[in-house]
């Protein structure tokens, strides 16, 4: 997604929620080696990253799952950190991206990812 969709009075609870939608989605993302190589850099925003804690797989996962808690917890209009923070959690029914993930979006959320795109849906029509 462009934005993280919700927070319409574009306060600060709606930046910070945006910000941690973004951190998880990159998180998400990771594969282990890249998770890893970040957990290795000593300036990293990881919890667990000391000898012995959880492999990179784990680690990057978990503080995805805690960034979108945030996300959604810092501003409770944020469909779409709702929404991932159910697929990473594998709640919702069978189907979709796990087991157990969302067998389908909240009209929340789909609201949520038509109104980040709207913006740019012209442009983009266009380039096609």
């Amino acid at each position: 997604a462009e934005q993280a969709g919700g927070g319409e009075g574009g306060g600060e609870g709606s930046y910070l929620s945006k910000l941690y939608y973004g951190y998880g989605t990159l998180l998400a993302d990771l594969s282990p080696e890249a998770c890893g190589a970040l957990a290795a850099q000593p300036q990293n925003l990881l919890l667990g990253t000391a000898e012995g804690g959880m492999p990179p797989a784990q680690l990057c996962a978990a503080a995805a799952q805690n960034a979108m808690r945030t996300a959604a917890a810092v501003d409770p209009s944020n469909a779409q950190a709702e929404h991932m923070l159910a697929a990473m959690m594998g709640e919702g029914g069978a189907g979709g991206a796990g087991e157990g993930a969302p067998s389908k979006a909240a009209p929340g959320f789909v609201e949520a990812l038509f109104d980040d795109f709207a913006d740019s849906f012209d442009r983009k029509l266009t380039e096609l």
